[in-house]
């Protein structure tokens, strides 16, 4: 879509984060990946891959993305954790509001996740030059068991000064990179569905459903399937 929806934490030289607080990541990080499964098509792909944890644990981490339309992609994050113990699972969002059904949440203030489906509204960033001004979109988290969350933040505003230029000529304003942090707690799987779209061009229809062990994704007459082990069934 033409439009950044998540970046690593992308500062020169300072402020440095040599850390995983700010970065997409299961925290503590893996070691000795191994690649287990890749596959790509017209209408998407996916890969998969498992990393050895401390104390004998497996961190899988499977990524698909898929087209419900030329103009609305879905991404899939689905990752299961083996050997016990809390973790951290993060996402860096290029967005300036994440909210529930109860309405905004606020940096800084913890809430809890339920079992099963949560639906976050993601509020994007302004990009002047584009033709949609950015994008918004959906964020659905899937857990099997309530997870306390919070929401952190980060910001930076030096870059060399070619490419502050670039970015005020792009966006009329002053270079600025900032992003809300999700962190999600607890052990086990969870499961994230990114469906980006042009900002407030969300559709009507869309929706996300459980079945089994499947994640169903719709919109506009058109679906998709998620197995948890990242395998996609795209429409054609």
């Amino acid at each position: 879509l033409s439009a950044p929806l998540s970046l690593d934490f992308g500062s020169m030289y300072s402020p440095h984060a040599p850390g995983a607080e700010y970065h997409s990541v299961v925290h503590p990080g893996g070691q000795a990946p191994k690649v287990e499964a890749f596959d790509a098509n017209a209408r998407g792909g996916m890969s998969r891959a498992t990393f050895d944890l401390p104390n004998n644990g497996k961190w899988t981490r499977a990524v698909s993305l898929g087209l419900l339309t030329d103009d609305l992609p879905v991404i899939a994050i689905q990752d299961t954790i083996a050997g016990g113990g809390d973790r951290t699972w993060q996402l860096n969002l290029m967005t300036d509001e994440l909210r529930t059904a109860e309405g905004p949440r606020a940096v800084g203030q913890p809430f809890t996740l339920p079992a099963g489906i949560t639906a976050l509204e993601m509020t994007g960033q302004r990009w002047a030059k584009h033709a949609a001004q950015g994008i918004d979109g959906m964020l659905y988290l899937v857990t099997p068991t309530p997870r306390p969350v919070e929401i952190a933040a980060w910001k930076h505003n030096w870059h060399p000064a070619t490419e502050q230029y670039q970015f005020q000529r792009a966006n009329e304003r002053g270079f600025e990179e900032r992003q809300l942090l999700l962190r999600v707690k607890g052990d086990g799987s969870l499961r994230a569905i990114l469906v980006p779209y042009y900002k407030g061009q969300k559709p009507t229809d869309l929706k996300v459903m459980l079945e089994g062990d499947q994640v169903i994704v719709s919109a506009g007459g058109k679906s998709l399937r998620l197995t948890q082990d990242g395998r996609m069934q795209t429409p054609h």
